[in-house]
C-alpha cells in the first residue's frame, strides 16, 4: 500500500503506548497529528518531557475529552485512530463517514509505512506464542525478521527499520481488526475461535467476523492458515480468495500440516515431511501443538527449508505466564498459567495434566460462561478455589452443576494460602482464571509475577 499524502491530517485518539508511539513516528515524519484523550494531563506526568517535545514538533494536544467528537474531528483531521482499547460508536462511525473521516487503526497506518512481507497471527489464544515462535523460526533460519503487534510493542515501531524483503511478524487482535480496511497480510494465520471480549463485540459471530477480517484485502496469490480442527475458523474465511492451507491434529490436509503417528508433518510435493516429534517439543500439550503446526506452515509459506524448520521447533521454550512451571512446595507442583483470560485457555490447561490439580479459578467479570469448562473441572481438578470479582457467581455455576469441592477467598494472596493447604502430595496447583486480571492487577503479566513471586518465597522457607 502507498504512504499517506503528506498533507493527511491524523487525530490519534488515546494516548497510552500504541496511541504515543503513533504520535511519535507520524510527526516524525511531517505529518500534521492532534492527540485527543480523555484523561487529564496530570495523569501522563511520565511523558511530560514527551509531551513538551512533540508541542514543539507543532503535535496538538487536547486532554480532558472533546464535548462533541461528531463536529470537532472532521475539522482537524482526515483519519482518526482510536486505541485498540476504544471502540467507536456506532453513530460516530456513521458521522465520520459522512464527513469523510476514515478511521484506521495503528496496524492499517503501520502496514502503510512499514516495508517488508506480513505474517500476522490472530486468534482467541496462543497468538503470543505463535508470533514468537514463527519469529524465532525464522531468525534461527538466518532470515530477517520482525515481530510487533499486539504482543507488546506496535507495530508502527518498526516505521523506517526494515526492508521489503523482512517478514514482519504481526500479532494481531479482534480489537485491532475492527478499524482495517486495506491490512493485506501475505500470510494471515487464524488458530482458533472461542467465546471472548463479548462485552466489546457482543456475541460471538460478530467476535468471528472481526476474527475473519485478518482475510479481507488478501489475494489468490496470498496465504490463509487456518485451523481445519475449527469450525469456526472456517466460518470466519467465509468467502476470502486467498489460497487456503490447513493445520489438524486429526489426519492429513491437502497443502497443509498434520499431526501423524506423534510426529508434526507438513505437506510437500512428494506427499509429506516429517518436521519434529511432539516428543521433542519443549512447550506441552496438545493447545502448543495446534500452535506449533500453525508456524511450520507458515515459516514453510514464508520459503524456509523443512531442516531450518525443525531447527527452530526443537529448540523454542515458550513463553512466561503460559502454563509456566514454578515449582513444588510440600511436593505439590505449582503452574503459572495468569495468560488464559478465558474459558477455552484454562480448559486447554487442565489437559495437560494427569494429575489431580487444585485450580485457581477467576478475576475480573467479562461474563465468560462457565458450562462447556465445569465438565473438564470434574475431570481433572480435584479442588476449586475461587477469587476476584467472578468469585461468588463461578460458586453459583459449579454448585448448580453438582460440583462442590469449593473454597473461595477474595484476592490471589488469600487464594494461594488456601492452595497450599489443600494440595496433597503429587498434585498439581494450578493458576489459570479463565478471567481476565483488572479486577485487582495491571494485566496477566503483574498476576502472574505476583503468584510467581509467592511461590518462589513458600519454597525457599520450606527449603531452609
Amino acid at each position: 500500500m502507498k504512504a499517506y499524502p503528506k498533507k493527511t491530517r491524523f487525530a490519534i485518539w488515546g494516548y497510552g503506548v500504541t496511541g504515543r508511539a503513533l504520535t511519535d513516528i507520524l510527526s516524525k515524519r511531517g505529518y500534521l497529528v492532534t492527540v485527543i484523550e480523555d484523561k487529564e494531563e496530570s495523569e501522563f506526568q511520565n511523558y511530560t518531557d514527551d509531551i513538551s517535545r512533540l508541542r514543539k514538533e507543532g503535535v496538538k494536544f487536547h486532554f480532558g475529552g472533546i464535548g462533541n467528537l461528531a463536529d470537532f474531528v472532521p475539522k482537524i483531521a482526515d483519519v482518526l485512530s482510536p486505541s485498540p482499547g476504544i471502540k467507536v460508536p456506532e453513530d460516530l462511525v456513521e458521522s465520520f463517514e459522512e464527513s469523510r473521516v476514515q478511521i484506521a487503526g495503528e496496524i492499517e497506518i503501520a502496514s502503510r509505512l512499514v516495508a517488508g512481507k506480513v505474517i500476522a497471527i490472530t486468534g482467541t489464544d496462543g497468538k503470543t506464542t505463535t508470533a514468537t515462535l514463527i519469529h524465532h523460526i525464522l531468525t534461527t533460519a538466518g532470515v530477517p525478521a520482525h515481530v510487533a503487534g499486539n504482543i507488546g510493542s506496535p507495530f508502527i515501531n518498526l516505521a523506517g527499520e526494515t526492508k521489503s524483503d523482512h517478514w514482519l511478524v504481526v500479532e494481531v487482535s479482534s480489537y485491532q481488526l475492527e478499524s482495517v480496511r486495506l491490512f493485506r497480510p501475505h500470510i494471515a494465520v487464524l488458530l482458533n475461535i472461542a467465546e471472548d471480549h463479548l462485552e466489546r463485540h457482543g456475541d460471538i459471530r460478530t467476535y468471528t467476523r472481526m476474527k475473519g477480517r485478518v482475510f479481507i484485502r488478501q489475494r489468490r496469490e496470498d496465504h490463509a492458515v487456518i485451523n481445519y480442527d475449527d469450525p469456526a475458523c472456517l466460518q470466519a474465511y467465509g468467502q476470502a480468495v486467498s489460497t487456503m492451507h490447513g493445520f489438524s491434529l486429526a489426519g492429513p490436509i491437502p497443502k497443509g500440516a498434520w499431526r501423524e503417528n506423534g510426529d508434526l508433518v507438513v505437506y510437500s510435493k512428494k506427499g509429506f515431511r516429517k518436521v519434529v516429534s511432539t516428543d521433542d517439543l519443549l512447550a506441552s500439550g496438545e493447545h502448543n501443538q495446534y500452535n506449533m503446526l500453525a508456524a511450520i506452515l507458515a515459516c514453510r509459506l514464508a520459503g524456509v527449508r523443512v531442516e531450518k524448520i525443525a531447527e527452530g521447533a526443537v529448540t523454542f521454550e515458550g513463553l512466561p505466564h503460559r502454563i509456566e512451571t514454578i515449582g513444588k512446595i510440600n511436593d505439590a507442583l505449582w503452574v503459572n498459567d495468569s495468560k488464559a483470560t478465558n474459558i477455552h485457555s484454562t480448559l486447554n490447561a487442565l489437559k495437560c495434566f494427569e494429575e489431580p490439580v487444585v485450580l485457581l479459578l477467576g478475576g475480573y467479570e467479562k461474563g465468560l460462561d462457565l458450562t462447556y469448562l465445569i465438565p473438564y473441572i470434574f475431570r481433572h481438578a480435584s479442588h476449586v478455589v475461587l477469587l476476584g470479582e467472578t468469585r461468588n457467581r463461578f460458586r453459583k455455576e459449579l454448585r448448580a452443576a453438582g460440583y462442590t469441592n469449593i473454597t473461595v477467598r477474595k484476592t490471589l494472596q488469600e487464594a494461594c494460602l488456601a492452595a497450599q493447604d489443600i494440595a496433597e502430595p503429587g498434585e498439581v496447583v494450578l493458576l489459570s482464571p479463565a478471567s481476565s486480571s483488572f479486577d485487582q492487577f495491571k494485566s496477566f503479566v503483574d498476576r502472574g509475577e505476583t503468584f510467581r513471586k509467592w511461590v518462589e518465597k513458600k519454597m525457599k522457607r520450606t527449603e531452609a
